[in-house]
């Protein structure tokens, strides 16, 4: 169970090692079992009731040979956000594909809306991942509290269609937002 302090509050906890695994199986038994993990059970509902409704909009609005929307995750680690909003699954989805070595090599669910997912995070391992199952098509290994890694990503960014920043701005300094 998570670390608390005396009034029951959960420490700051340093998950530096879990960014540097091959794949989500530690992120998944350490972070999303350990606690009441409803983050992207909540964004998705705010997708389907915002931005769903809408796909067929944006897809007009792009270019009449490409179709597909850029969407682009940033700070998407390994990618349960992705798999929450494009693919439909809900936290405990997440958990079942991600639940061992071998069941999280693939994604048990299609992308249900037509598009090229950029992913942008500092932990490459965790990209390399996302890009390996199909969760991302294109990845951006960046430190975005560099000028460097900002220059890197900016670019995805502007192009995007739609832009996801869920968690982004707790892992950003103030002269990167």
């Amino acid at each position: 169970m998570a670390d608390t302090n005396q009034a029951g509050h959960e420490k700051k906890q340093n998950f530096d090692w879990i960014y540097v695994q091959e794949d989500p199986t530690a992120y998944k038994k350490e972070i999303l079992d350990l606690r009441t993990y409803i983050c992207d059970n909540n964004t998705r509902k705010e997708w389907d009731r915002l931005i769903q409704p809408k796909i067929e909009v944006l897809q007009a609005q792009r270019p009449e040979d490409d179709t597909k929307l850029r969407i682009t995750d940033l700070v998407c680690c390994f990618g349960n956000t992705t798999l929450a909003l494009l693919h439909d699954m809900t936290t405990d989805d997440i958990r079942d594909n991600w639940k061992d070595v071998e069941s999280c090599k693939k994604i048990s669910k299609p992308r249900r809306v037509p598009s090229v997912v950029t992913g942008i995070d500092i932990s490459e391992p965790a990209l390399n991942y996302t890009k390996r199952v199909g969760i991302t098509d294109e990845i951006i290994p960046a430190n975005l509290n560099t000028r460097v890694g900002l220059a890197k990503a900016q670019m995805a960014m502007r192009n995007a269609d739609i832009l996801i920043s869920t968690a982004a701005l707790v892992y950003l300094d103030l002269e990167s937002v």
